[in-house]
Parts: C-alpha cells; structure tokens; sequence
C-alpha cells in the first residue's frame, strides 16, 4: 500500500476531522478508487476506509458529519467506508476489501 504526503484541502479537512472527531477509536484511513488511482475527474467523489477499533452509530454519526461538512464546504463528495479491525480480520476476502488492498493510498 503506498502513502501519500500531499493531500489536497477537501481530503485533509476530512480527514483531520475523522481524526478529531474519533479520537483513540480511528486506527488509518486509506484512499482508494478514481483518486488514488490517479484517473479521477474534477467531480469525483473521494472514497476512503476508515478503520476504527469497533464500529458504533456515534462512531458512524461522526464520520458522516464530516463528510457532510467536506461538500458544505469543499462541494465535494467524500464516500466514507467505515469497518472495524475485526471486520477486516473477517471479510479479508471481500471484493471491496481486495481493492482497497490494491489500489489504496494510506492517508
């Protein structure tokens, strides 16, 4: 999986903000699809794994409240994945699970 230094505003706000707003629960978020594929068009959504320890409605409630302020603010659609370590120990061999290993960019 490669890492990316250089994010652009709307996927740093977004992600400094699921960083914030989960506190010890958020373990790494991965970007994948079109943007970290690198063949994205300017309307392109962001997708992004988001790994926690456990999955919760607050853990989900916050996520989606700082994907809504992303297009609040951005115009800009952040499609967020949240799961769970187990989760991922579980489904390892799902096909969503197989792309993000493929293609993904750890943030």
């Amino acid at each position: 999986m490669k890492t990316n230094g250089k994010l652009s505003k709307p996927l740093a706000f977004f992600s400094i903000g699921v960083r914030s707003r989960l506190g010890r629960r958020f373990k790494r978020m991965i970007l994948f699809g079109s943007q970290a594929r690198g063949d994205a068009h300017p309307q392109s959504d962001y997708d992004c794994l988001i790994v926690v320890d456990r999955m919760s409605d607050r853990v989900n409630d916050r996520i989606d409240e700082t994907a809504g302020e992303t297009l609040c603010r951005y115009g800009i659609v952040v499609s967020a994945f949240p799961i769970s370590e187990a989760a991922i120990k579980r489904q390892r061999y799902s096909p969503l699970l197989i792309n993000v290993a493929k293609e993904g960019i750890l943030l």
